[in-house]
């Protein structure tokens, strides 16, 4: 076992390999328990003012290179050892294998990406859709209650003010704008 991975030329392959591996599993199990994640949050509302960015959609992250690792070592060895190649066309395979792995990785962290969903709302979106005084709404300036909103079959609840009568429990009301505290102005619909 020890000539298979060891011997020779073969750790040239194997170590990067075995380093590649370790690393990818190290760092997955760290994503898997919440290490290593930078999760930008929104606010208590649900009303999303950041655009988020596409951190590990890269070509060149930490995870593709790891992986580029992985691929050209177990690659090479396969190459060097399983086919009998030499150094020259076992380091080709390795290159195209990392590079394959590579991509690959790339390509399941953007699709990863994709599947994730924050679940908030840009404030923009909120002004004209109409709701449902949950909390009673006071006239204009008295204080706030509360509007169910639905959103992409999800219903919302959020603060609201009134922009002139007081509204009752059930009111149809409409979004006029959505304020500065992140409450929303509205009137009966």
């Amino acid at each position: 076992m020890y000539n298979l991975f060891f011997a020779d030329y073969a750790l040239w392959f194997t170590g990067p390999a075995l380093l590649g591996t370790a690393f990818l599993l190290l760092r997955f199990l760290l994503l898997s328990i919440g290490g290593g994640l930078d999760v930008e949050g929104g606010d208590d509302v649900g009303i999303d003012h950041h655009a988020h960015g596409s951190e590990g959609l890269k070509l060149f992250s930490v995870q593709t290179v790891i992986a580029f690792f992985m691929g050209f070592g177990w690659a090479g060895l396969i190459g060097y050892r399983g086919l009998e190649w030499g150094i020259p066309a076992s380091m080709g395979l390795g290159a195209v294998g990392g590079t394959f792995m590579m991509w690959l990785m790339a390509f399941l962290l953007r699709a990863a990406m994709e599947l994730q969903s924050s679940g908030n709302v840009e404030a923009r979106s909120l002004v004209g859709l109409e709701g449902t005084v949950y909390i009673a709404v006071p006239a204009q300036g008295q204080g706030t209650g509360q509007v169910m909103i639905v959103i992409g079959e999800k219903q919302r609840n959020y603060q609201a003010v009134s922009a002139d009568e007081a509204l009752t429990r059930n009111t149809r009301v409409r979004v006029l704008a959505v304020n500065g505290d992140n409450s929303l102005t509205v009137a009966r619909a």
